[in-house]
């Protein structure tokens, strides 16, 4: 069963938590949030510090003026304590090696005389999804995507329904010239027909994986261009993948996007199979990927 604990002024509460992360944060006060997983046998968390950082520049972004939130270096304090609390007591049963587990932490503040709080939902990690991984053209790109808003996850539950309802696995925001700028929660990166790896480069909240996966582009000489995809140019790709902390670089094996208008209508969706399980450059990103994840994770085992 998940765990959620709760960290004010140094003291930190830990209790069963019967609700999934999304329900968890939906119940809470807005906040700046960020998703992250352990490796190493749940003893380290993987990039960290980039996940502190994220906190702390989303709580700026949104306006939070306490310190002990939007500082890193005072802030990492509280993060590593509420982790410890969550990791010490794992979700699920016992086991050897120990599951990995997925965590989601919040900071909230309610006003300037109110406490700062540092919160962590943890919960095993999900297994990766099996194919075929299908992702919905489903939404627009977010007015404000550098914050990671706890508001995000109650703003889009219009998309993840269109999106659960034909099975897809993530929804694509799509901007007014027909590119992919991000997931719903996640970052989106085509292999174009010449090879290059292409992702936005703006518009979007620039996930921890998503920067493995440029990184193991570079390693590999492999071009990659900033900019987001064109869905118009789907039929050439050799592959896209979705990155994010649960599913790290997880091949896209086709798409659905809306039909053309017709008449004050809509065709139903239109679907593009993509060759990503038959692309070796898609093959060794993957792999490049998982194998970075217990390089750059750091213990936080008390």
């Amino acid at each position: 069963m998940p765990v959620a604990v709760r960290l004010t002024r140094g003291v930190a509460a830990t209790a069963p938590c019967d609700v999934a992360a999304g329900a968890w944060l939906a119940g809470r006060e807005r906040g700046a949030y960020t998703t992250a997983r352990t490796a190493r046998a749940a003893t380290a968390v993987f990039d960290l510090a980039a996940h502190i950082n994220r906190l702390a520049s989303s709580a700026s972004i949104m306006g939070c003026t306490a310190a002990e939130l939007v500082d890193p270096a005072v802030l990492r304090p509280a993060v590593v304590a509420a982790l410890r609390a969550a990791l010490a007591a794992p979700p699920g049963h016992p086991s050897t090696p120990r599951p990995e587990v997925r965590l989601t932490m919040l900071t909230t503040w309610t006003g300037p005389d109110a406490p700062a709080t540092v919160s962590v939902h943890a919960a095993p990690l999900p297994p990766p999804p099996p194919p075929p991984v299908l992702c919905l053209a489903a939404g627009a790109p977010r007015a404000n995507a550098a914050a990671k808003d706890s508001g995000w996850v109650t703003g889009r539950a219009g998309i993840e329904a269109a999106r659960a309802a034909v099975g897809a696995n993530e929804a694509l925001l799509v901007d007014a010239a027909g590119r992919v700028v991000e997931g719903a929660s996640s970052n989106f990166a085509a292999i174009d027909a010449s090879g290059r790896l292409v992702t936005a480069g703006t518009g979007m909240l620039a996930g921890t994986v998503r920067g493995v996966l440029l990184s193991a582009a570079a390693s590999r000489g492999v071009a990659v261009a900033l900019e987001a995809p064109l869905l118009a140019d789907a039929g050439g790709w050799q592959g896209a993948f979705v990155t994010s902390t649960s599913r790290l670089a997880l091949p896209v094996d086709a798409l659905l996007v809306p039909g053309e208008e017709r008449g004050g209508g809509r065709d139903a969706l239109r679907r593009i199979d993509l060759p990503s399980s038959a692309c070796p450059l898609v093959a060794l990103l993957v792999a490049d990927v998982a194998a970075a994840v217990d390089a750059e994770a750091e213990a936080v085992a008390a």
